[in-house]
C-alpha cells in the first residue's frame, strides 16, 4: 500500500489563513470533499423542491402547446401560481438541510473539529425553526413577485402595477437581510425576528456590498429557467451539490466580517476574527 504524503507546511501557523479570502480558499483546498458531502445532503433535503420544480416545468410545457393565446396564458399563469405556492413548504424543507450545512461550515471557518454527520444533524435540529421560516418567507416573496408581474398581463391597471412594485421592493429588501439572518443563526442565540431586525440594520449599513451578495445568492436559480431540458436537469443536481455549499461558505465569511464590525467588537470580543490567524508570520500567533 502506497504511503500517503503530507506537505510539511500544511499544519504550520504560518500557512494558516490570516484573511477571510485566504480562509475561503483554505476550506476549498483542504475540505473540498466535505463541501461536496454537504452538497449531497442539501440535495436530499431539496428533493421535494426538485420534484416540484420538474413537475411544474412539465405542466407548463404542456400548456405551451395550447393554441388559443388567452387560454394558454391563463393556464400557464395558473400552473405557475399553484406550484410556486406549494413550493413554499418545499423551500422550508430545503432550508432544514441548509441549516445543517451552515452549522458545519461555521465550524470549518472557525477552525474547529468536525464530526460530520453529528454536527450536520445537530445543526439541522438547532436551526430548524429559523432556516425553515426564513426560506419559507423567501419563497412567499417569490410567489408574490411572480404572481403580481404575471397579473399585469391580464390587468395593467394602477392596482396591479402597485402590487408588483410593492412585492419587488419587499423581496429586494428581504434578500440581503435574510443572508445575515441565516448566518446569525449559527452564531447567536436570538429570536427569529430579533435576528431579522439586526440583519436589516446591518444590510442597510452595508448596502453597497449586501445587495450584490444577495444577487450572487439568487442568481444561480436563473439557470433553472433555461429552456433546454437536459441542461435544466443537470443544474437541478449541480446547484445544491456544488454551487450552494460554496455560496454558504462565502456568505458565512462575509457575514462574519460584518458581525465583527457591528456586533462582536463591542459585545463579543472573544470571537472577533475567530478562526483567522491575524499575525501569520508570528510563531506565537493563534486563531482569535
Amino acid at each position: 500500500m502506497a504511503r500517503i504524503k503530507y506537505a510539511k507546511t500544511d499544519l504550520t501557523e504560518k500557512n494558516m489563513p490570516h484573511t477571510r479570502v485566504q480562509a475561503f480558499f483554505d476550506v476549498l483546498k483542504n475540505r473540498g470533499s466535505l463541501l461536496v458531502a454537504l452538497g449531497a445532503l442539501i440535495f436530499l433535503f431539496s428533493l421535494p423542491l426538485i420534484a416540484l420544480t420538474a413537475a411544474r416545468n412539465i405542466k407548463i410545457n404542456e400548456a405551451e402547446l395550447i393554441e388559443d393565446v388567452t387560454l394558454r396564458a391563463s393556464t400557464v399563469f395558473s400552473y405557475v401560481n399553484t406550484f410556486n405556492f406549494i413550493a413554499i413548504a418545499a423551500w422550508a424543507v430545503a432550508g432544514l438541510g441548509l441549516g445543517g450545512a451552515f452549522a458545519v461550515i461555521r465550524r470549518l471557518v472557525w477552525q474547529q473539529g468536525i464530526f460530520f454527520r453529528h454536527d450536520f444533524f445537530v445543526g439541522v435540529k438547532e436551526n430548524a425553526a429559523s432556516f425553515a421560516f426564513y426560506f419559507a418567507v423567501g419563497a412567499l416573496f417569490n410567489y408574490l413577485v411572480q404572481r403580481s408581474l404575471r397579473a399585469i398581463y391580464f390587468d395593467d391597471g394602477f392596482l396591479s402595477q402597485a402590487a408588483a412594485v410593492a412585492s419587488i421592493a419587499a423581496a429586494a429588501l428581504y434578500a440581503p437581510t435574510v443572508t445575515f439572518s441565516l448566518v446569525q443563526s449559527t452564531v447567536y442565540k436570538l429570536g427569529i425576528f430579533k435576528k431579522l431586525y439586526n440583519s436589516f440594520l446591518i444590510a442597510m449599513r452595508l448596502a453597497y456590498t449586501a445587495f450584490p451578495v444577495a444577487l450572487l445568492n439568487v442568481a444561480p436559480l436563473a439557470l433553472l429557467f433555461l429552456p433546454n431540458t437536459v441542461v435544466f436537469g443537470v443544474f437541478l443536481v449541480v446547484l445544491p451539490v456544488f454551487v450552494y455549499p460554496l455560496i454558504a461558505l462565502f456568505d458565512t465569511l462575509y457575514c462574519d466580517a460584518a458581525f465583527d464590525r457591528f456586533i462582536n467588537k463591542e459585545h463579543f470580543p472573544e470571537i472577533v476574527n475567530k478562526g483567522i490567524y491575524e499575525n501569520a508570520d508570528d510563531k506565537n500567533s493563534s486563531p482569535q
